[in-house]
């Protein structure tokens, strides 16, 4: 059995901002990592989420979520690249576009 860690931790809190044409989206993140598979919830302002499945390889990022929109459950891939305490890539699904977005570690 390996003990060797992976190439990041992402585990704690993070801040999503997602870029929707313009308008600033907060989105609250709590990541729990464990053997470089990712779990956590989400947050913003149309309502809570989860993060289902993620895998983090070297600083290669890709989290499939379920949010609730309107009463819907809607499928979103959150795909990304970590740099340090930040991470950028794009969230696509549920019919809607894709979005660029930017996080932080929460302070």
């Amino acid at each position: 059995e390996s003990t060797e860690a992976p190439a990041a931790d992402l585990s704690g809190k993070w801040i999503i901002t997602l870029d929707a044409g313009g308008q600033q989206i907060l989105i609250e993140t709590e990541i729990k990592q464990e053997n470089g598979n990712l779990t956590g919830s989400l947050l913003s302002m149309f309502g809570g989420g989860s993060i289902k499945q993620g895998v983090i390889r070297g600083t290669l990022v890709s989290m499939n979520a379920i949010i609730e929109a309107q009463g819907q459950q809607v499928p979103l891939l959150i795909e990304g690249k970590l740099d340090g305490a930040n991470m950028s890539g794009t969230i696509s699904g549920g019919g809607m576009p894709t979005l660029p977005f930017t996080a932080a570690r929460a302070k």
